[in-house]
């Protein structure tokens, strides 16, 4: 996946040093998503090795910005990157394990997403305004977890896919608007606790798997 950032911003940068107007296309516009992501972890207990698993749906939006450039020349292939300034808070959940057990107490989960990046190529289907892209995703994960093991989870950089198909209609001469549905699918997650138990090497580990879909409204301008 890393290459495929690499590639896409290579080729973001090198077609925005043409200055060839009838041949390449710049937008910049906004994002409006309505998303809904499916999260499932498993967390190992420190020295007892016991296991729990979650799963959890967040209904969530949040707004994006966009910048991209098209390749007329090209059947209109596209390139673009996209930003989410905003911090998306994941639902937190409190859970009380019972007396007698080990790191027995009341374990509060809590997360954040944030500089959610997106860097994308978009392939037109003809001339009929549909078309459908790939796209790489980065975000940063911060844990604010407060657990009874003691324990805490360091942030941590994600990765993932997204797959997605779309439609770019007209405004005016100088607008746009599209409308696009999108999966997303994020690399496994494996974080290990900061506190080492009776065991030498012996930490809380969590592996966590996220996806989701979003549907998503953009408006623009194009020159």
């Amino acid at each position: 996946m890393k290459k495929l950032i690499s590639v896409i911003a290579g080729s973001f940068l090198a077609i925005m040093s043409f200055n060839v107007a009838s041949a390449v296309e710049m937008r910049l516009g906004v994002l409006g998503n309505m998303a809904a992501d499916f999260g499932e972890a498993k967390e190992t207990l420190k020295d007892s090795g016991q296991i729990s698993k979650e799963t959890a749906v967040l209904a969530h939006s949040y707004a994006s910005v966009f910048a991209e450039v098209a390749l007329d020349q090209a059947a209109g292939l596209t390139f673009g990157v996209e930003y989410a300034p905003e911090t998306i808070e994941l639902e937190k959940e409190t859970r009380v394990i019972p007396a007698g057990r080990t790191d027995s107490g009341s374990q509060i989960i809590d997360a954040e997403v944030e500089d959610l990046l997106t860097a994308y190529v978009a392939l037109p289907i003809g001339e009929t305004g549909a078309y459908v892209r790939l796209g790489y995703l980065q975000a940063t994960l911060n844990t604010q977890e407060t657990l009874a093991t003691g324990s805490t989870y360091a942030n941590v950089d994600i990765e993932g896919t997204q797959l997605g198909a779309g439609y770019m209609g007209e405004i005016g001469d100088n607008l746009f608007y599209k409308l696009e549905g999108v999966y997303n699918e994020w690399d496994n997650m494996a974080l290990n606790g900061s506190e080492e138990g009776g065991t030498s090497g012996s930490f809380n580990k969590i592996d966590a798997n996220i996806t989701g879909v979003a549907a998503r409204l953009a408006v623009g301008f194009r020159f």
